[in-house]
């Protein structure tokens, strides 16, 4: 049972040198997911507001590549002090190109709204916020929080910015070295958002499901 209504903001936040709409482009898309896993954070499943659930590869991208809609996933946890946890997220709030949103229930009991942000900071620049608000929360998870397990999930945050910051600034490199003619153009999905209530019931978010804006 979760313990008391108070609520704690976990958050890191990266410079990332490509154009803002790419960025979300990226995190818009469903397999991209895969190739952002860091050590402790298990990418199990992801949903596609398209096609259903998909099942990720061996390389820790969705055996079904084709292009999708983030809806949500499964990932299991990996935490310090037997910190071991199974948790189920939906996108609940999707403004292109600024902000990706949605809330995560933990099998302990815990909840968490979790939402990415990207700040324009220059040209062809972007600065991206990985945010958690978790709450309520478990007593068993807040003893793990305490003894470690929040300075963890902040760095398991700035892990998964610098993987995203390596991966679209390899693509960016990649396309301006190759020949014009044949250079890749970076766009958006045709529909990169569907909105919880779009979807089918089944998928949509819980009672009492919410997103809320929080900065570090």
């Amino acid at each position: 049972m979760p313990g008391g209504d108070q609520t704690i903001t976990i958050s890191a936040r990266a410079r990332v040198q490509v154009d803002g709409a790419v960025a979300f482009a990226f995190l818009a898309e469903p397999r991209n997911h895969g190739r952002l896993q860091v050590p402790g954070i298990r990418l199990l499943t992801l949903d596609d507001a398209r096609t259903g659930s998909r099942r990720l590869g061996r390389t820790g991208v969705p055996d079904d590549v084709r292009h999708g809609v983030l809806a949500g996933g499964v990932f299991a946890l990996d935490g310090p002090v037997g910190m071991r946890r199974i948790a189920r997220t939906t996108v609940t709030f999707c403004q292109p190109p600024h902000r990706l949103a949605g809330s995560a229930w933990l099998d302990s009991g815990s909840e968490a709204h979790v939402s990415w942000t990207l700040h324009p900071s220059a040209a062809d620049a972007v600065t991206v916020e990985l945010t958690a608000l978790l709450g309520p929360i478990a007593r068993v998870d807040r003893l793990a929080l305490a003894l470690g397990g929040r300075r963890w999930i902040r760095d398991r945050f700035a892990r998964t910015l610098r993987r995203l910051a390596n991966e679209l600034e390899h693509a960016a490199a990649t396309a301006s070295s190759a020949p014009r003619a044949s250079a890749p153009r970076a766009s958006a999905p045709r529909a990169p958002c569907v909105s919880a209530s779009a979807r089918s019931p089944a998928s949509a978010p819980g009672p009492g499901s919410r997103v809320t804006t929080q900065h570090a």
